[in-house]
C-alpha cells in the first residue's frame, strides 16, 4: 500500500509527519477522492458489507427497533447494513424469496448476514452456501434449533411467566391464551410458558385459541372471545393480537379493564396510545439489534469465536389494560 493510501485510510499514521498528512488530505479533499470499496474489499477480502435480511423498517414496531439497534452499532464500526425485506404472504414464496436473498447478499461479498427466518424448520443444509464459505450468521428473535448460527433474541418464557404472575395478582384465574399455532419459536416459548404455568397452578382455568397464522383480523379475535367468554382476562402473544381483541371488545360492547384484562406482547409503539393503554412485555428491541450485531462483528472478526445463544431480559409494562378481579 502506498504512502497515500495509507493516509487515506488512516493507517500507521505515526510513520508520517503532520504536515504530509495535512497536505495529502487537502489534496484528496480539492480531487473530491472519495475511497472505492470495491476496490478496497477485492484488496483485502474485506468489503465491510453486512447483510440483514427480513427485518420491517418502520421504527416503533419490534423489528423496525431490532433494525435500528443493527444498524447503529454496525455503522458505528464502520459497517455499512445491505438491509432486503420481503412482503411475500406464502411460506414457500417467502422461504425461496429468503433463500435467494442470502444468495445475492453472498454475490455482493458480505462478511456477515443478520437474519429474521421466515422458514423455521431449516437446518444446515438450507445455509449451505453460507456455511461453506464461512460467512458469519446470526438469526434474531426466531431460533433455528436445527442450525449451527447464533441466535439473539429475548427470553420469552421468563417475559410470559411475568405475565402470569402479573394476572394472578390481581385475582384472575380464567387466562385465555391468544396466540399461534405454528413453529416460530417465540409463539412457541410463550404458549409452552403459558401451558407449564397452568399446569403447575390447579386454581388456574386455562383457554387456549390458536390461530395458523400471525396476523390476526377482527373476526378471529371475536371467535377468540365466544370462546374465552368466562375468561377474566386474555393474554395475547404479540400486541397486533392485543390490538384484535381491543376491536372485538368495541363490538361485543365489553369493557377493557373492567369486563376483561388484555395483555400484549412487545412494546410496540401504538401500545401506549391505544386506549387504554396496553399492558405488555417490552422486550428491548434496539438492545436484540445491538447485541445482534455485536455477536456478528465477534464472528467476523474471530473464526473462534463459536455460535452462542443469547438472551435478553423482558420487562413487563404495566398500563391500563389490565385490573384486579373484583368477584372471581
Amino acid at each position: 500500500m502506498s504512502a497515500v493510501s495509507r493516509i487515506l485510510a488512516g493507517k500507521n499514521l505515526n510513520h508520517f509527519t503532520s504536515a504530509n498528512i495535512e497536505r495529502v488530505r487537502a489534496i484528496a479533499s480539492e480531487l473530491r477522492y472519495r475511497p472505492n470499496r470495491l476496490i478496497r474489499g477485492i484488496q483485502t477480502g474485506k468489503t465491510g458489507l453486512v447483510g440483514v435480511v427480513g427485518l420491517s423498517h418502520s421504527r416503533g414496531d419490534f423489528y423496525g427497533d431490532v433494525l435500528a439497534g443493527i444498524h447503529d452499532e454496525l455503522i458505528s464500526e464502520d459497517r455499512l447494513p445491505v438491509v432486503i425485506w420481503s412482503n411475500v404472504d406464502s411460506p414457500l414464496e417467502r422461504g425461496r424469496s429468503e433463500i435467494e436473498q442470502i444468495h445475492a447478499l453472498v454475490d455482493l461479498r458480505v462478511e456477515g448476514i443478520i437474519l429474521s427466518p421466515v422458514v423455521y424448520g431449516a437446518t444446515d443444509l438450507y445455509f449451505k452456501e453460507i456455511l461453506e464459505r464461512n460467512i458469519p450468521l446470526v438469526t434474531v428473535d426466531r431460533a433455528l434449533p436445527r442450525t449451527h448460527c447464533c441466535f439473539v433474541g429475548s427470553d420469552d418464557e421468563a417475559g410470559m411467566l411475568a405475565v402470569l404472575d402479573h394476572l394472578k395478582a390481581l385475582n384472575h384465574r380464567r387466562i385465555c391464551f391468544f396466540g399461534a399455532d405454528d413453529a416460530v419459536s417465540t409463539g412457541l416459548h410463550r404458549l409452552q410458558a403459558f401451558r407449564n404455568f397452568v399446569s403447575h397452578d390447579k386454581e388456574i382455568e386455562p383457554v387456549e385459541y390458536l390461530l395458523p397464522h400471525w396476523k390476526p383480523t377482527v373476526e378471529d379475535a371475536l371467535d377468540c372471545l365466544g370462546k374465552a367468554h368466562r375468561q377474566t382476562a386474555i393474554v395475547a402473544v404479540h400486541d397486533p393480537f392485543a390490538w384484535a381483541l381491543y376491536q372485538a371488545a368495541a363490538i361485543k360492547k365489553l369493557r377493557i379493564p373492567e369486563d376483561l384484562s388484555v395483555v400484549g406482547y412487545g412494546n410496540d409503539a401504538i401500545s401506549r396510545h391505544v386506549v387504554p393503554s396496553l399492558t405488555t412485555v417490552d422486550q428491548h428491541a434496539y438492545d436484540i439489534g445491538t447485541s445482534a450485531a455485536r455477536r456478528l462483528l465477534l464472528r467476523i472478526a474471530s473464526s473462534a469465536e463459536r455460535p452462542r445463544k443469547v438472551l435478553l431480559p423482558c420487562d413487563l409494562i404495566v398500563r391500563q389494560s389490565t385490573a384486579a378481579v373484583l368477584d372471581s
